[in-house]
This record gives structure tokens, C-alpha cells and sequence, in this order.
């Protein structure tokens, strides 16, 4: 996927405490790796997780990064959602996003 000024969202089903996230890359500026957690019963927003800032990156090759996340237990109500955000207006391409859960 190719991003360029935007973001993309995926809902993440029930996650464990230690979380895994791997994740393919390339390309030029910076970008923003975050899971955002909401109480969809009181409507409210809940510590979200910044997991990696990727800071005036310039990489012309695939490479590959994994990223530990520690976050509280899961709770009924709770929806997470997994954010990547690219703002500069050069191109950044990923691929191979998955998460495994200890």
C-alpha cells in the first residue's frame, strides 16, 4: 500500500497484553505506527498506544521491523484499532502487516 498524506485503520479483534507487531516497509518522510482504544459503552477514549514513530525515513529497499507492544488486557466494550498515519507528502509504501500475540 502506498501512502501519501493519509492513514489507514483496522480494527483489531481481541488482543493479549504482549503484542507483536511486524510490518514491511519502505520509502521517504515520516510516519506513526499506534493502536487507539475506545469504550464504545461510556463513549470514551482510552490510553492509546504509540508503538513507533518512523522519523525522516528514507529507505529504498524492503525492510523489515518488529515492534513489541505491552498493553492493558482487553475488557468487553472496548474497541482497538490499529492506525498507521504517513503525513509528508512522499510516498511510503507498506506490506506484510500482522500481529501475534504472546
Amino acid at each position: 500500500i502506498r501512502i501519501s498524506g493519509g492513514t489507514i485503520s483496522k480494527d483489531l479483534r481481541k488482543i493479549g497484553e504482549k503484542n507483536t507487531f511486524h510490518i514491511r516497509y519502505r520509502g521517504k518522510g515520516s510516519a506513526y505506527l499506534y493502536v487507539i482504544r475506545y469504550n464504545q459503552k461510556t463513549r470514551s477514549n482510552l490510553k492509546s498506544e504509540l508503538f513507533h514513530h518512523f522519523k525522516n525515513v528514507d529507505v529504498k529497499e524492503w525492510t523489515d521491523a518488529v515492534f513489541e507492544v505491552n498493553m492493558p488486557v482487553h475488557k468487553d466494550g472496548e474497541r482497538r484499532v490499529f492506525w498507521f498515519a504517513a503525513f509528508d507528502n512522499s510516498p511510503f509504501e507498506i506490506d506484510s502487516i500482522y500481529l501475534t500475540t504472546k
